[in-house]
Parts: C-alpha cells; structure tokens; sequence
C-alpha cells in the first residue's frame, strides 16, 4: 500500500466513529494464515500478490516454474544428477523467502493499515 492511498485512508476514516474504525481496519487488514497458503498453492507468488506487490509474486512464480524446467531438461537418464538436485535446492530457497517475505508484507501492510485508521500516520 502506497503512502497516497494510506493519507486517503486516515483522511476518509478520520471521520469515522470509533466501532466504523474497528470494523473498517478488520475488514482491510491482510490474514497472515491466507498468506502463507498462497505462497505454497501458487508457486511461491501468490503469498506475495495477495501481499499487494503483484510484480514480486510474478517474478516469484516465474523463477520457480524455469528452474523447474531447467531441472527436468538436465535430469540425466541415471535419474536425479547433480544439476538437479541443485535445481531442487534453489526452489527451496525461493520458496523459503517467499514464506518470509510474505509474513513479512503483510505485517508491514497491517502495521501500516493500522496506524492509518486509528491514528497517527502522517505524510
């Protein structure tokens, strides 16, 4: 969320009894849980769209698909060689920080949410 939509939000909510606050911060305010499940349904990015940064998931998803490609194009006819296990250790790694970084946005789109609504978010 970027700072012109959280001045729109404190200005429109500042009018706002106390109970509308409450209601309008759960209601806009990410799920953590939602989050982390995208990141493992969709390829690693879907935590990260759903995050509001769309580029980032993108991004996300390709690199996992392509190094799952290049991982099957150098699978040798013994089975698993080396090149493909290192395929399978970078797709861990993606997914690993995109499970961080998606805790870690929707903290950061909470906290900034949520100083919006209730308060002190200045420009």
């Amino acid at each position: 969320m970027n700072e012109n939509e959280l001045l729109i939000i404190s200005e429109h909510v500042s009018r706002m009894p106390e109970g509308e606050r409450v209601i309008f911060y759960q209601l806009k305010k990410k799920s953590k849980s939602i989050g982390l499940v995208l990141v493992v349904l969709l390829f690693g990015g879907g935590g990260q769209i759903y995050a509001t940064e769309a580029l980032k998931g993108v991004l996300s998803i390709f690199f996992i698909l392509l190094t799952l490609l290049l991982s099957y194009l150098v699978w040798d006819a013994n089975g698993w060689g080396l090149l493909t296990w290192f395929g399978c250790l970078i797709i861990i790694a993606l997914y690993m920080y995109a499970l961080w970084d998606t805790s870690r946005m929707v903290d950061e789109y909470n906290e900034n949410l949520y100083l919006a609504v209730f308060g002190s978010f200045k420009k």
